[in-house]
């Protein structure tokens, strides 16, 4: 706006210097036409050629002043070429500054998209990355979870297993205890058959029971001991296998017309060499009275093999 005026402004001095120049240039003529006429029309004097001399000075006077004007119009026509070259050169000057700025925006612009582009890829990044790390621990959890599962079934499994095995141990525990009392029981039922065969065939009065504590006197133990004593000794002469009296079982005593005869069943164990399966069951039969007791039989008892 202030350029746009001062040429304005210019504009119109120079216009009132042109029109100040023409009128001059008139005034001039006109004045050198005026002197030519008087020159023409009346003679000359001293006073009136001093006079037109006078006038031609100022006509001199006046030209130097319109060629000072001219010089001065001159030098303002430089003056406004180079303040229009100024001008001119200070608008291109303002166009590549305006040109250099909206290529600075424009690079500022692009700056900043791409500086936005590269943001908006990392968060992409970071959100994929973020997922990938999500996915995996949930994948992860969701193994530990499987594994867990798995771990529990196993348990399970093996609590269950092993409750099995404890009802079938406890089964067959129950089992065994079943078979161990029915087998005591078979033992009692055989030990009170043989006491039967024992008083029925040989009309025998039970005299010592090992189970019983009705016949369980120990005076009577140590007697019929000395009794097994000597049927063992017999027993051993006749094989090489030496055996010692363990204990008496059952015994049972009848009387006859010479005397007594007892009938023994008792253990005894055979030597260190040919020991194997424990103490082995013998029967025994002795014949006393008036002579010395006598061993009648002795043999093992395989009246036990069932029990």
């Amino acid at each position: 706006m202030d350029m746009a005026g001062s040429e304005s402004g210019d504009g119109m001095k120079n216009s009132k210097l042109q029109d100040g120049e023409s009128e001059t240039k008139n005034r001039i003529n006109k004045i050198l036409r005026q002197v030519t006429k008087l020159r023409e029309k009346k003679p000359a004097t001293n006073k009136r050629t001093a006079r037109i001399n006078m006038i031609l000075d100022l006509v001199n006077q006046l030209k130097e002043e319109e060629s000072k004007d001219d010089d001065k119009l001159e030098s303002m026509k430089k003056l406004e070429e180079e303040q229009k070259k100024l001008e001119s050169m200070m608008k291109l000057e303002e166009e590549k500054k305006l040109e250099l700025m909206k290529k600075l925006d424009e690079e500022k612009k692009l700056e900043e998209d791409t500086k936005l582009e590269s943001m908006k890829k990392l968060e992409e990044e970071e959100k994929k990355l973020e997922s990938v790390k999500k996915l995996e621990s949930m994948k992860k959890l969701e193994e530990e979870d499987t594994k867990l599962e798995s771990m529990k079934k196993l348990e399970e499994e093996e609590t269950k297993l092993e409750e099995e095995k404890k009802l079938k141990s406890m089964k067959k525990l129950e089992e065994e205890k079943e078979f161990e009392e029915m087998l005591k029981q078979v033992q009692v039922d055989i030990r009170n058959s043989i006491i039967r065969d024992f008083c029925f065939c040989y009309d025998a009065k039970l005299t010592y029971d090992r189970d019983s504590t009705d016949f369980c006197n120990p005076e009577e133990m140590l007697r019929l001991k000395g009794y097994a004593q000597m049927a063992i000794d017999v027993f051993n002469k006749r094989q090489p296998i030496q055996y010692s009296v363990e204990e008496i079982d059952i015994a049972t005593t009848r009387l006859v017309d010479d005397g007594f005869l007892v009938f023994l069943l008792f253990t005894a164990m055979a030597d260190a060499v040919h020991q194997f399966n424990g103490a082995d069951f013998f029967r025994a039969d002795i014949h006393g009275g008036t002579q010395l007791p006598e061993v009648t039989y002795v043999d093992y008892s395989f009246l036990y093999d069932c029990m």
